[in-house]
């Protein structure tokens, strides 16, 4: 709870020191997540829950209001992502990008887009038929 509350004190600082942009790089992912500062690691795991708790909510809402559109992934029915399996996700999609593009190229891309891309090729849906439930 403690430490809870002091994430929430402290993220606004963090945000507010940090360049103003609404997206971060897997350069800044990677040196937040690396840092020796306890809550910056913290807001960065929360940041990167966030996005997939939000990417979660995109797809659930697109399958609500367009129930015959292509869907992005197909999580299994009983399967509940947290922090942890977004976190791991996002890293082992950057591994997979740093093979096949350039350091310079890979520090400068989204990790929003990427976090999709893992969970695209993570849970991908079996057929057509299956990306329309």
């Amino acid at each position: 709870m403690v430490a809870t509350r002091l994430v929430l004190l402290v993220l606004p600082l963090v945000i507010l020191a940090a360049p103003l942009r609404s997206e971060m790089t897997v350069k800044d992912y990677q040196k937040f997540k690396n840092s020796n500062d306890a809550v910056l690691v913290g807001a960065t795991r929360a940041y990167v829950n966030g996005l997939g708790e939000g990417v979660e909510w995109a797809e659930t809402s697109a399958m609500v209001l367009n129930p015959d559109g292509v869907r992005l992934f197909c999580l299994p029915s009983k399967l509940s992502l947290n922090e942890d399996n977004f976190v791991d996700l996002l890293d082992q999609q950057i591994k997979r990008e740093a093979a096949e593009t350039t350091q310079d190229k890979l520090e400068k891309s989204y990790i929003g887009i990427l976090l999709v891309k893992a969970l695209r090729e993570t849970f991908p849906c079996q057929d057509r038929s299956s990306q329309k439930k």
